[in-house]
């Protein structure tokens, strides 16, 4: 499948030029007026050219998007709970919502034993038909009921598109825990940080996050020198050989066109003596006492 791996951005509101690396995991931060608003026409400059899933919210803008969606199924979960709650005489509500959390009961067994694989999720496709096709055919008489049943009609293509695709999750909490750390540094910070401070906290974000996502030690792949996250977990994790130009501590092993003293002891008064012993290569004095 296509992935867009970066999207440029000329004369939008205060965005004069900028090009932007994208990442499995983005996130939009800046201040008011910066070209980071929900609205449509925003969202569509944003995506050109998306060829992925999208998986969001049911803000309606994300609706004329061109490419596939994957809604977030806790999003309709929470909804239909407070309209249970709400409404705890309402029969026909609690069956249509029973339906629906007995399917997608059984998909997530099915995610927590085999993960997202569409090999496995498969099966399951037999009883989501079924589940829309008793929703096509009932005639309900509570206003609420029928609320829900016109949504999940609507829905019905952007509900579980994770079925056909591996990898893709039937929820947005990825996202929305990566906003939360923000916000948790915005609210220690109030307001009183720097853009170039700003900068660099994101950057560490989007590693720690990255890292996160990937199973990894975001301390251990900082203290690697590894650029490269994939790299580094497919080396198990293990430090990166170190560069010729790096300093290191007495008893490490030295490089070339590198100097160490060593600390020795005089035979004859017993008195340590600094003996600078140079690599193998370089010219001058072996040694001075």
């Amino acid at each position: 499948m296509a992935q867009l791996t970066s999207l440029r951005l000329a004369g939008w509101k205060s965005i004069r030029d900028a090009e932007i690396e994208l990442r499995p995991l983005n996130v939009l931060i800046g201040a008011n007026g910066a070209g980071k608003s929900r609205e449509g026409d925003f969202l569509h400059d944003l995506l050109k050219g998306f060829r992925g899933v999208l998986v969001s919210d049911f803000y309606a803008a994300y609706d004329s998007l061109p490419c596939e969606q994957q809604k977030c199924l806790i999003h309709l979960i929470r909804d239909i709970n407070t309209d249970v709650k709400a409404n705890p005489w309402d029969e026909e509500l609690k069956t249509l919502a029973s339906g629906f959390a007995t399917l997608l009961r059984a998909i997530v067994a099915t995610i927590d034993q085999y993960g997202l694989k569409t090999r496995h999720l498969g099966k399951h496709k037999g009883d989501m038909d079924k589940f829309f096709q008793s929703c096509k055919g009932q005639n309900l008489r509570s206003e609420v009921a029928e609320g829900l049943r016109t949504r999940l009609l609507k829905c019905q293509d952007k509900l579980f598109t994770f079925m056909g695709h591996d990898g893709i999750p039937w929820n947005n909490n990825n996202a929305e825990h990566a906003v939360k750390r923000f916000a948790q540094y915005r609210e220690i910070t109030d307001g009183q940080v720097t853009e170039d401070g700003l900068n660099d906290y994101l950057v560490l974000l989007s590693v720690f996050q990255s890292c996160k996502d990937k199973g990894v030690s975001f301390l251990k792949f900082l203290l690697s020198q590894e650029t490269d996250i994939d790299v580094f977990r497919e080396r198990g994790g293990k430090k990166r050989p170190v560069s010729a130009v790096e300093i290191h501590a007495g008893g490490r092993p030295w490089l070339p066109n590198r100097k160490r003293v060593d600390t020795r002891t005089s035979p004859v008064t017993s008195d340590p003596t600094e003996e600078v012993v140079e690599a193998p290569g370089e010219q001058g004095d072996v040694s001075e006492s």
